[in-house]
């Protein structure tokens, strides 16, 4: 925890450079590069922003795109939120970091994400040739772009994926910034995770997971749960396909989302002793109304996957059930025994 701590620092700075970065070389513009203003970064300006404002969605990946198809790949970039929660056995005070951080996090992550698309939007233009000749004393021509007739533009917000890197002010920290985002990202979950295999192995909640609660070195380290979830990783790399493993991710994260906001509005209906919430705003209606519309998006970003979750829940649960029931019988068993001794 300590190593990764400190490699967060250094990673943090990294993404806040390449972002800097990004926004900065957004700002200046090409600079009278026709190469660059060819392959569609144009510069900030108002008639760009206004011709890139509404949706445009295409044939893409094999299908045709829309906003939850877009969506559903999106989605996981924004799920790094729960990291505080994730490790609050770890935190000093969990009951005052985990809000304060969850808060923060949405609040920049929120700034971050809509001056990126504002910036992309108002700088480039959705479609462009790479061809010199259809910039005209400084400016691009889409009249000339005769790509757009056979769609067979390369380049433009809507056919390059290295937008970002050509309206920079210098484009090798762009793949910094990205390296550093999803190296920062990973080492969170691959932290995280094993910590709450091993709670649920020390809780016994489900059977096979016991196993993985030995505890190692004067920290308690879960090296099996590491072993774990290196593993289920890999499995999910090898798809090789990122657009077909993020709708996947995003139901399974809306599914955890579900269940914290139904867990969420049952103790605040039921009201138990332990039942103390402190953020002074917090409505139960709004918790479940949240599970809802948590349903509502996995089943409109794919049904057939939402489905598979749904039964990997109801399997999950069932086998608690069956493990709790058990475990109920093994000490009453135990205590009749104790007994008639």
């Amino acid at each position: 925890m300590e190593w990764e701590a400190k490699a967060q620092n250094f990673l943090v700075v990294a993404i806040i450079a390449a972002i800097v970065d990004f926004l900065v070389g957004a700002a200046l513009g090409p600079m009278g590069n026709e190469k660059d203003i060819a392959k569609g970064f144009v510069g900030l300006n108002w008639d760009t922003l206004s011709s890139n404002f509404f949706s445009d969605y295409r044939f893409s990946e094999g299908k045709m795109q829309d906003f939850f198809s877009v969506f559903a790949i999106f989605f996981p970039s924004v799920t790094g939120i729960q990291a505080g929660a994730n490790i609050s056995g770890d935190l000093k005070d969990p009951s005052a970091s985990i809000p304060k951080g969850t808060l923060l996090a949405l609040l920049i992550s929120m700034i971050s994400y809509i001056l990126f698309v504002v910036f992309a939007g108002a700088g480039a233009v959705r479609d462009a040739s790479g061809n010199i000749s259809d910039v005209i004393n400084g400016t691009m021509i889409t009249s000339n772009l005769s790509c757009l007739e056979d769609f067979t533009c390369q380049y433009g917000l809507h056919n390059s994926y290295s937008v970002m890197q050509l309206m920079s002010g210098w484009g090798p920290l762009i793949y910094v910034g990205s390296f550093a985002a999803c190296l920062s990202t990973a080492l969170t979950n691959l932290l995280s995770v094993p910590r709450l295999v091993q709670a649920l192995g020390f809780d016994q909640i489900y059977p096979g997971l016991i196993f993985f609660s030995k505890p190692y070195g004067k920290n308690g380290e879960p090296y099996r749960g590491y072993v774990l979830t290196f593993i289920i990783s890999l499995v999910f790399l090898l798809i090789g396909q990122l657009n077909v493993i993020a709708p996947l991710i995003s139901t399974f994260y809306l599914a955890s989302y579900c269940l914290i906001n139904f867990c969420t509005f049952h103790a605040a209906f039921v009201k138990p002793l332990g039942w103390r919430p402190t953020f002074k705003y917090y409505n139960a209606w709004l918790s479940l109304f949240g599970a809802v519309i948590c349903i509502v998006i996995m089943f409109l970003i794919d049904w057939i996957s939402s489905i598979i979750t749904f039964v990997i829940i109801l399997a999950l649960y069932l086998v608690e059930c069956i493990g709790n029931q058990m475990s109920i019988g093994a000490q009453v068993h135990k205590s009749k025994h104790i007994e008639q001794h």
